[in-house]
């Protein structure tokens, strides 16, 4: 059997080599001691070279070819990491994996397994403790791992915060919460804090170090509805945070008192999000000069103000402070109003146009039909019209929250918002939500108005009690009806 091998050379900078000629275990075979035939010149000067040179070729020693090994930045491949698919408990099994792939992949796959910590419903207690034993055997610097996992931290989930002992109870202790709070202070971005304990209300402060700050803490947020912190409790956690960017207290306080709202002022451009909806069934005991003068503060020094949140009251906001609102803050992308709004807030709308807003509600959010036996807001239907059609127009995917009835401006009478808004051109039922519309690309959502519009009755009509009976409508139109816009619905 001969070694030379009959394939032709393939001009390109390194010799061919015939796979052909290594075993399996890949050892070369001797190299062929016959020499190389040169190649002929042609008799013609501009004759074409042949494509097939006359030679024979002989197959390279790999051990002679200079091997580079290229490693990827920790950086890049935490990176990398983050891109795992699958649920929470799969990927944190993948990056448990990872870490025993070599030092580099540990310190990679930490980054990624500390960064998001969510201590969350049963036996969250258990998990909070184990986190803690790790972080107190690894936060000594110069340790073998990582001189501590406590710098991976960045967002942070506790909820079901207990102001008990951590042995008697199996809530979240706030004893080890304050614990963990002082491990990862430094690294912290994102804090949600939930409380099951009434006396959180009771304490003047958080119990934290005077000494202890949270330098990168760009988000701060209580659970919806959580009202067992008080406001000094989470002012004393928040004067811990100078650069705070984002604040969620949806419906945990009754009120913001001056102090709150000076704070928050003094944030200055940093501020961009600001959700301070009151807690449910505070509107009597809701003081709206306060109201008016934090926010008045708030406008003029945060300038960057991009989503307000200042609902869940009647109070309304006055004219002129909302004027200023859209003057100040051009960047706002998601406003969400109180009640008490008319025609000229949305006017006001109409003549500023906020070029980044994708997201306005005017709904009522009070109970005001069941308290006052009417309704606080006063918006037409022209002007509602005109609104989504000039500002919303060509803002795809945009959403509009409307009360459930609005003014019908050729009578002068209430009507339900839902059956209005399918009467319009291009209008059509969002069948994944039966209380939105789609119109013009821009979903109308009214929250609660199909089960509004199916019972609701003009005010002074009583149902008919025969299915020939005719009446003058709320749109001013001649046609059976039965007392019910569910008539006119299925009809």
């Amino acid at each position: 059997m001969s070694l030379v091998s009959t394939k032709p050379e393939v001009r390109f900078p390194w010799k061919y080599t015939d796979p052909h000629t290594l075993y399996h275990n890949q050892h070369l075979l001797p190299k062929h001691s016959a020499p190389h035939e040169p190649q002929q010149p042609s008799s013609r000067p501009n004759a074409r070279k042949s494509a097939v040179p006359v030679g024979l070729v002989q197959p390279i020693d790999r051990s002679s070819i200079p091997f580079k090994s290229y490693k990827f930045p920790t950086a890049v491949l935490a990176h990398i990491l983050s891109y795992l698919s699958g649920s929470r408990h799969e990927r944190n099994q993948m990056l448990v994996t990872c870490m025993v792939v070599s030092r580099q992949w540990h310190m990679a796959a930490s980054q990624e397994l500390y960064r998001d910590l969510r201590f969350i419903g049963y036996l969250s207690h258990v998990c909070l403790e184990s986190v803690l034993r790790t972080l107190s055997n690894f936060s000594v610097p110069g340790s073998v791992s990582n001189s501590g996992y406590a710098r991976f931290i960045k967002v942070l989930h506790i909820n079901q915060i207990a102001d008990e002992e951590p042995l008697k109870s199996r809530f979240n202790s706030w004893t080890l919460v304050k614990q963990l709070l002082s491990h990862c202070s430094n690294s912290l971005e994102f804090l949600l804090l939930s409380a099951v304990d009434d006396s959180f209300q009771s304490m003047s402060d958080a119990g934290l170090e005077s000494s202890l700050v949270f330098p990168k803490l760009r988000t701060f947020q209580v659970s919806a509805k959580c009202i067992k912190f008080s406001e000094s409790f989470i002012l004393d956690l928040l004067r811990k945070a100078p650069n705070l960017e984002n604040l969620h207290l949806p419906y945990c306080l009754p009120e913001l008192s001056s102090t709150m709202w000076w704070w928050i002022a003094e944030r200055g451009p940093l501020l961009k999000t600001l959700v301070v909806p009151p807690a449910h069934g505070t509107q009597d005991t809701f003081n709206p000069n306060v109201y008016q003068a934090g926010l008045l503060a708030v406008v003029e020094q945060c300038p960057n103000l991009s989503i307000l949140n200042v609902s869940n009251h009647r109070k309304g906001i006055d004219i002129a402070l909302f004027e200023l609102l859209l003057r100040s803050c051009p960047d706002l992308s998601e406003l969400v109003l109180p009640c008490g709004l008319g025609d000229p807030h949305l006017l006001l709308l109409k003549k500023y146009r906020p070029k980044l807003l994708h997201k306005l509600s005017l709904s009522c959010s009070c109970d005001c039909m069941r308290q006052l036996g009417t309704h606080c807001n006063t918006i037409s239907t022209v002007v509602v019209r005109s609104l989504l059609e000039e500002v919303f127009v060509g803002r795809y995917g945009s959403i509009v929250a409307l009360p459930k009835e609005l003014i019908y401006m050729r009578t002068g009478k209430r009507i339900p918002t839902i059956p209005w808004l399918e009467k319009l051109p291009t209008s059509r039922v969002s069948f994944a939500d039966t209380d939105s519309c789609e119109y013009l690309g821009i979903l109308v959502h009214v929250p609660g108005g199909r089960l509004h519009a199916m019972t609701w009755q003009e005010p002074g009509q009583q149902r008919a009690k025969q299915d020939g009976d005719t009446s003058i409508d709320a749109f001013g139109e001649s046609g059976p009806k039965r007392g019910s816009w569910l008539w006119d619905w299925l009809g």
